[in-house]
């Protein structure tokens, strides 16, 4: 990519949103300035954060382009500003608790074509302080890359990545925003990757080019505490395939019935919300079997591996048979590895070096 002239390279704009992250936000915004590609611009957009966010932004000068919101929107109306500030060939939304490699936008840029649409990458997984913990999403779950509207079209949904590592083409994105910022407040990214690929193609890195650090106060962790959090998650995945129908209907495409009940995500949730509090489940004709049954089948059509698949089809069967403690107990070992005992622990261990994946 460095052998032709500078101006012919793709601008890669990097969009900082930051809401109240004012101890994490330096090392976001220095991440994104200290790129090695040459053709990068830095956008930070400021939520109305009522920590000290602001006069750490200011500091900057003229080294970024910053956006200052009046009223708190949401990511949703952050990522709507923050592209309507930026001028990049390729845009990287990059929330600011969390920070990219500096060879981030060059290998975007490198991957990227006329016809991208998102173009996406794994992460480190981090704690609070920086330690590496994994790779995020794990090696085992293969990205899907190409036209995947027909997998949106069966499931409602795509093997993507969180925000922090998409890029999206820009005239692919302009296509798709400005977004309903009121329905997405929070995991904006999930109207990014339902409409998005619908105007053009993904492109899959496989190696890490940032960290995404997992925190207490990840908005959408906050919400991720059993039932509330499950039912929080089932809206989001209607909104979502509100999105992806809206796209299919104008793209004269056709969109099975009931996508949702062939993705094991939304599976997942379902069955969460239904075993932790039945009397608040949104869908009273559920049965855990019937949604154990579904999961097995979304599991063998999932993107993992041979042995992740098998494990979680009978993650799904176990939460379906087993009586009411213990079905919650064992929903609660694949997300909670605390949880688990030893024994499952470090069989899992094992497996993760036996298949190379650790």
């Amino acid at each position: 990519m460095t052998s032709g002239p500078t101006n012919e390279l793709p601008l890669v704009s990097i969009v900082v949103n930051n809401f109240n992250y004012e101890r994490f936000l330096r090392q976001s915004i220095d991440s994104a300035l200290d790129q090695d590609h040459p053709r990068t611009e830095v956008v930070v957009v400021d939520d109305c954060s009522t920590d000290g966010s602001r006069a750490l932004i200011q500091g900057y000068g003229d080294r970024i382009v910053p956006v200052l919101q009046e009223e708190n929107g949401g990511q949703g109306a952050a990522m709507n500003v923050g592209f309507d500030a930026a001028s990049g060939d390729v845009v990287i939304f990059l929330d600011a608790d969390d920070y990219l490699y500096p060879q981030a936008a060059s290998a975007v840029a490198a991957a990227y074509r006329d016809d991208a649409a998102v173009i996406q990458y794994r992460l480190h997984l981090v704690d609070e302080e920086g330690a590496v913990l994994d790779l995020y999403p794990r090696p085992e779950l293969r990205f899907d890359q190409g036209d995947v509207r027909q997998k949106l079209l069966t499931t409602g949904r795509f093997e993507g990545t969180v925000t922090s590592g998409q890029a999206f083409g820009r005239k692919a994105l302009a296509a798709a925003l400005p977004m309903p910022a009121d329905r997405f407040r929070i995991s904006a990214d999930g109207y990014l990757l339902s409409t998005v690929p619908f105007h053009g193609q993904v492109i899959a890195i496989e190696e890490p080019h940032g960290a995404y650090r997992l925190h207490g106060n990840n908005l959408w962790s906050a919400v991720q505490n059993r039932a509330a959090g499950f039912r929080r998650s089932l809206e989001h995945d209607a909104d979502k395939l509100r999105e992806v129908r809206a796209q299919a209907e104008s793209a004269s495409l056709e969109i099975e019935s009931d996508p949702e009940l062939r993705d094991y995500q939304h599976l997942s949730a379902r069955l969460g919300s239904l075993l932790f509090d039945r009397s608040q489940h949104p869908y009273p004709k559920d049965r855990r079997l019937g949604l154990a049954l579904r999961g097995w089948s979304a599991a063998r059509r999932s993107s993992f591996g041979g042995m992740p698949r098998l494990m979680l089809g009978i993650w799904f069967l176990g939460t379906g048979l087993l009586p009411g403690g213990m079905a919650r107990s064992f929903y609660r070992w694949r997300f909670e590895s605390d949880a688990r005992p030893k024994i499952l622990r470090r069989t899992a261990s094992t497996l993760r070096r036996v298949l190379g994946k650790k």
